[in-house]
């Protein structure tokens, strides 16, 4: 019979063999829209930046500390640092957002970075659905959108970094996405009973000013201790004029 290996004895392998490599994830950057960050950049391997829920327009650099600078399919961008001192680069996306970032060129592998913005932004497309549709029907197709994963037209994914969180239940909630339209955001959990008895699963006990729908699924009046839960809530989110 297979047997799962330990993380210590991957870590083991992977140490030994010359062939075993340990795959690592997105590097995440959050802030405002305006925000700066310091990261280190390869010399030697190509590093990706991406904006998500946005595609990037344009780095803008000092010189040609990042020539040749590509797009990728999905909006992101590929890029190799140069130069063997520190720089500062601009990055710019589709809906006008500006970020600064300050790279620190190192020897090594090349990253991949994720900047996930704070800042709500107007969308037109998504705008013009949230006033012409009936509410209610507006809100039956984004929580069937978020199960199919077929959000409408105008929603994005704006947030996809998991963190955990503090909501109005007894268990672990674990946010790990955010759509943003232009009104409504789609806030989705995974909702964990950690305690030794079922927990009971009420829609009131997440009700707040704001929240326009909330959502257990699968649908259950109860979590049985040591299960898990998808929750979804809809808000509605200001947007600066």
């Amino acid at each position: 019979m297979m047997q799962k290996l330990s993380k210590a004895a991957l870590a083991v392998l992977a140490g030994l063999l010359p062939g075993v490599a340990m795959a690592t994830g997105p590097v995440s950057l959050r802030g405002e829209n305006g925000s700066t960050f310091t990261v280190p950049v390869s010399q030697d391997n190509p590093n990706v930046l991406m904006v998500q829920g946005e595609r990037i327009a344009a780095l803008t650099s000092k010189g040609s500390d990042i020539p040749g600078a590509e797009k990728t399919g999905n909006g992101a961008m590929l890029f190799y640092a140069v130069v063997g001192h520190p720089f500062t680069f601009v990055v710019e996306t589709e809906s006008g957002q500006v970020f600064s970032l300050r790279a620190m060129p190192v020897k090594g592998q090349g990253r991949v970075y994720r900047i996930t913005s704070a800042s709500l932004l107007a969308r037109p497309v998504a705008q013009a659905r949230e006033r012409s549709e009936a509410y209610e029907s507006l809100l039956i197709a984004l929580s069937r959108g978020v199960l199919d994963g077929q959000m409408p037209d105008g929603y994005v994914l704006a947030d996809a970094d998991p963190q955990d969180v503090v909501l109005p239940v007894v268990g672990r909630a674990t946010q790990f996405q955010v759509w943003r339209g232009d009104s409504l955001q789609v806030e989705r959990y995974r909702l964990t009973n950690t305690g030794a008895r079922p927990l009971a699963l009420r829609e009131q006990a997440l009700q707040a000013p704001g929240v326009r729908a909330v959502m257990f699924w699968p649908r259950s009046a109860s979590l049985p201790a040591g299960a898990t839960v998808t929750l979804t809530l809809i808000r509605e989110q200001a947007v600066a004029p």
